[in-house]
């Protein structure tokens, strides 16, 4: 008796104070969801973008001392939605996870006004497929590579059209794309099959013929870099049935 006494003793503070709070303070951001793709604009380092698994996009404008959150109406964010800075501070792209009709579309956007309006890509080749992949040429913002789950396509024009320049290999793994180096007229395209290279301003793309990586493995993540002449590739790879589209290897 005593125990269940001295039990019941305990838990009615908290029961009488288990009330609604009436203020509400932001100790942060993330609302209890994962965050995905930072992304740091080159031309400013002070401008911060990151995405969030439930639908918000933050942005700060002071290197993350403070946050705010993109309307959804403009950005529905998702693990695939990084923000595309370009040279050019009116023109930026990103992934959108909009929900229309009750289905979930995931869609390439751009804006042309520093994000005050965002409409979808309008040469998308196929609306209703999800995309996967998106990047932009940060010096020159009419180059555009993005990916479905089977295919890879270039555009020229700022994504008014696309061409398609490489389909997956093995249909059951997809693309994977996990980085695009822009190197003037070269491009560089770090995807699980390989490196997928033009040296012609995007008309033309072939596999680049290359060695290091053992048989029975795929490239699962890709980072590149170049300082004066010296390009370097570096990759984590994986086996070959463990690499597909949709997977996270950053």
């Amino acid at each position: 008796m005593k125990t269940t006494f001295t039990f019941l003793f305990l838990l009615s503070p908290v029961l009488f104070f288990a009330q609604a709070p009436t203020i509400w303070n932001s100790r942060g951001m993330g609302g209890g969801g994962a965050l995905f793709a930072p992304s740091i604009n080159p031309a400013n380092t002070n401008e911060i973008s990151i995405s969030c698994d439930m639908t918000p996009l933050f942005h700060s404008t002071d290197k993350g001392d403070n946050w705010i959150t993109t309307p959804f109406e403009k950005i529905s964010a998702g693990h695939a939605s990084k923000m595309i800075y370009t040279n050019n501070p009116l023109i930026r792209y990103c992934i959108s996870y909009p929900s229309v009709n009750g289905f979930d579309y995931v869609i390439p956007k751009k804006t042309t006004d520093g994000g005050n309006t965002w409409s979808q890509l309008s040469g998308n080749p196929d609306s209703t497929t999800e995309v996967y992949f998106l990047d932009a040429d940060f010096n020159m913002p009419g180059r555009l590579i993005m990916s479905d789950y089977s295919n890879t396509y270039f555009s020229a024009d700022g994504g008014a059209s696309f061409n398609l320049v490489h389909t997956a290999t093995n249909p059951g793994a997809g693309e994977h794309i996990m980085d695009v180096f822009w190197d003037g007229n070269t491009i560089y395209i770090g995807m699980i099959d390989g490196i997928l290279q033009s040296t012609n301003n995007g008309s033309t793309f072939s596999m680049l013929s290359s060695s290091g990586i053992p048989a029975g493995e795929k490239i699962l993540s890709f980072a590149s870099g170049k300082q004066g002449t010296s390009l370097r590739f570096y990759a984590i790879t994986a086996d070959a049935g463990d690499v597909y589209t949709g997977m996270s290897g950053e």
